[in-house]
């Protein structure tokens, strides 16, 4: 049951593109390609401000344009390990990357001892118990979600814009056995800050599941960097935002951010401990 003033939205990853891949784009192995290369499409700033507003503004599980949602509170995260015993593998997985999201976005991230004292739930579960789970600790009730989907977050939304509570569920067993914890942790958790939505046409992003990504491009990061930016704030529309975007990424060109992004998110976080 969602909480008055609170509203909830859902995503989650798609069985058919989740599986574990080389970053293709990603700039990962440090290559240095000349701005013509089609590949750098993603670095015009026209192209990142229309993707934003598709990944930060909508929701596949929402219709009509939602807005800005973001975290104006610290994230006091729990893992939960249902029915499996403690596993230090994906302990060090969701800590290194919450700890990327914080110095990525300048929120305090921190993990707390219990489920209550948690706003960001994650929950590790076995895949015979993953519908179970989704409906115990979340409020989806999207039917076969269990069955078409190797992971599953769901955030809750207060009137304002703010993020509130936020759970991710993956089922453990089902997401090693096919090579996508990594872009479980990495997806659910990211789009969980405030970028819920998926699209195939923005690329390179974890957002796109047809790019088949599992960490964090460079165009991620300026999503991250755009959406938790001190000139916005929660709750703002599209027309606002349109009004502050175009200098904030004047400001980012001039600094080198956009050009350096995808350098820039490889030398933190889940890049430095599988690669």
């Amino acid at each position: 049951m969602t909480r008055p003033g609170q509203k909830q939205t859902l995503r989650r990853c798609d069985w058919r593109f989740l599986i574990l891949a080389g970053l293709l784009f990603s700039g990962l192995t440090g290559t240095v390609v000349a701005q013509t290369d089609p590949l750098l499409h993603w670095q015009d700033k026209t192209y990142i401000e229309r993707s934003f507003y598709k990944i930060a503004l909508n929701n596949e599980y929402e219709s009509g344009q939602q807005p800005l949602r973001r975290w104006e509170e610290p994230i006091r995260y729990h893992l939960l390990f249902e029915d499996l015993p403690n596993n230090a593998m994906v302990q060090t997985l969701v800590k290194t990357h919450f700890d990327h999201l914080a110095a990525i976005t300048g929120v305090t991230i921190r993990p707390v001892e219990t489920q209550r004292q948690a706003n960001f739930l994650v929950v590790l579960t076995r895949d015979r118990h993953y519908q179970k789970s989704i409906q115990t600790h979340t409020r989806a009730r999207e039917p076969g979600l269990h069955t078409d989907s190797h992971c599953m977050a769901s955030i809750q939304v207060r009137g304002d814009g703010r993020l509130s509570q936020a759970q991710v569920v993956i089922p453990l067993d089902h997401a090693m056995q096919r090579g996508v914890l990594p872009a479980c942790v990495v997806e659910e958790t990211t789009q969980a800050m405030g970028l819920p939505n998926d699209a195939d046409d923005v690329t390179p992003s974890i957002a796109n599941d047809a790019s088949r990504l599992d960490l964090l491009t460079g165009l991620d990061y300026v999503f991250l960097k755009l959406l938790y930016h001190p000139q916005l704030q929660a709750g703002m529309s599209q027309a606002a935002l349109q009004q502050r975007l175009p200098a904030i990424l004047d400001e980012f060109e001039q600094q080198g951010l956009i050009e350096n992004a995808a350098q820039a998110v490889n030398r933190k976080g889940l890049y430095r401990l599988l690669y």
